[in-house]
């Protein structure tokens, strides 16, 4: 699904007016009706609904609801929030309709049931001032039910920033295609449940506005699975290296090969530090390993020549558990010198920031750094990272166009080139050491697999979150472990097996 701007959305609005002549005041009225029908499914007949609106064309949706749940029996009141004078042509119609109608005027009380935020729409790009901002910390705390039409008030469309403060909303209605801010940083988490209402804009102004940022959703996950060859062989499904470990992190680069093996990949061959190899085979007993020679415990540069047939591999991953020696960097360049498919997470990104110009033109890598390791590598400060991560990923890789960025946190943005996919599976159980490796070896898996850096990236990121949420049936957050992901990985692949049960005995590779 692609999510809009507001300035897309807004040309999708001026198209639909000027190319297909529908007035904009039947596609206000197609929003309230598709509003209503979705919120009487949440109200009672006996609730007392208030509907605060602006001057805007969002409060302009306010006030046809208001029309609608009157018209209904619903008890319903309305309260302008604004001047008068600076409401939009269509606002002030439906207001007027709402004074004709003789709908209550009032202001916000503890005696309303049901509150509707029809204050700012798409368009806000100032910090909200009083009287709205005290209307807004007013319906924070007197713990109703908040339903907001198109995005939160105060919540900015394009980048879910705060925009000095905003509505919590328990439900958003939002106007024909969902918004970018809805799914982003705080604007995720002020949207409360999202709900679609498609107000009959012609679907060629949606298809001719263009917009490269799509929300990744279950049912489009298929697509992007291996085909599974029915005369197959342990070659077939691709040889992966992994390279990483060390004496104090043995566990890493342990997570990522099983990750790794159980997202499908046929051959796995890990090189880890001498001192850790017989740890290695005893947690991972299905890989082949080079023991690499090591120093202190991590994996020393004189191993090099050790990795000399490192282009037979279908693709490497390198950096779980590897450390941060400087001897190891050596390694680290080694890799960016080769025409190769390549991971790289945790500290080899540490690496990377001052050797980007090594890598190889023919290479094709995927980096999967979290907030903090991304701001270090732009040089940003992590709040810039925060406050701006989908322009700052986008930046990124249109700069960088071998380079698909899985920039990792509670919604992670998966970008390549102009192309960008938001994903909102996962929880908070994720938040342990150790799930990051998880991570890179199902992304490495699937990578040797199909050998399409996006494709893997995509279907990785959503394993690995869908499997959390899966387990959540039947453990806490609280308890939730990296290996519990591993295991679950199976599961999950079985479900999009039986959206797509033919994958596996296709014939064609």
């Amino acid at each position: 699904m692609k999510l809009f701007t507001s300035k897309q959305m807004k040309s999708a609005d001026t198209a639909a007016i000027t190319q297909y002549g529908i007035p904009s005041l039947l596609l206000m009225e197609h929003a309230a009706f598709a509003i209503f029908n979705q919120l009487i499914k949440r109200i009672h007949q006996n609730q007392r609904i208030h509907i605060l609106c602006g001057t805007g064309n969002n409060g302009g949706d306010g006030f046809a609801l208001a029309r609608l749940l009157y018209q209904h029996n619903y008890k319903v009141s309305i309260q302008l929030v604004g001047d008068k004078q600076t409401c939009s042509n269509d606002c002030e119609v439906y207001y007027t309709i709402c004074k004709n109608l003789e709908i209550p005027i009032e202001e916000l009380s503890e005696t309303h049931d049901i509150i509707v935020d029809a204050m700012f729409g798409i368009g806000l790009s100032r910090v909200i001032q009083d009287p709205y901002a005290s209307l807004i910390k007013q319906m924070n705390t007197m713990n109703k039910k908040v339903f907001s039409i198109d995005i939160p008030s105060g919540v900015c469309a394009d980048t879910g920033n705060i925009l000095g403060c905003a509505v919590k909303a328990t439900q958003t209605y939002t106007i024909q295609v969902p918004k970018v801010g809805l799914y982003l940083g705080e604007g995720r988490v002020r949207s409360g449940q999202i709900s679609v209402c498609d107000i009959f804009i012609p679907q060629q102004c949606i298809d001719n506005t263009k917009s490269n940022i799509h929300l990744m959703a279950k049912e489009n996950m298929y697509q992007y699975l291996p085909p599974r060859n029915a005369t197959a062989h342990k070659g077939t499904y691709g040889k992966v290296l992994c390279i990483g470990g060390s004496e104090t992190m043995s566990g890493a680069i342990c997570m990522a090969s099983l990750s790794a093996l159980k997202s499908g990949c046929g051959l796995l061959t890990c090189a880890v530090p001498t001192c850790i190899n017989d740890t290695f085979h005893h947690h991972v007993l299905e890989a082949m390993s080079i023991p690499l020679q090591d120093k202190d415990g991590y994996i020393h540069e004189a191993c090099i020549p050790q990795l000399s047939q490192i282009e037979s591999y279908t693709c490497t991953l390198i950096g779980c558990g590897l450390g941060r020696k400087a001897y190891t960097a050596k390694v680290v360049e080694e890799i960016l010198n080769k025409p190769i498919l390549t991971v790289l997470d945790a500290d080899a990104l540490y690496f990377i920031k001052d050797r980007m110009h090594l890598i190889h033109p023919q290479a094709q890598l995927i980096i999967t750094p979290h907030i903090k390791e991304f701001a270090t590598l732009i040089n940003k400060p992590v709040s810039e990272v925060m406050n701006n991560s989908l322009a700052l990923a986008q930046e990124f890789c249109l700069t960088h166009r071998n380079i698909v960025l899985v920039l990792k946190s509670s919604t992670t943005i998966i970008a390549y080139q102009d192309q960008v996919y938001i994903n909102t599976y996962g929880n908070n159980g994720l938040s342990v050491g150790g799930s990051g490796d998880v991570l890179a070896g199902i992304i490495t898996g699937l990578l040797a697999q199909h050998k399409q850096p996006l494709a893997a990236s995509i279907l990785g990121v959503f394993l690995h979150a869908y499997s959390a949420d899966q387990l959540l049936n039947e453990k806490s957050v609280y308890s939730l472990l990296p290996s519990d992901i591993i295991h679950m990985i199976e599961n999950t692949l079985k479900i999009l097996d039986g959206e797509n049960n033919d994958k596996y005995i296709s014939n064609e590779y």
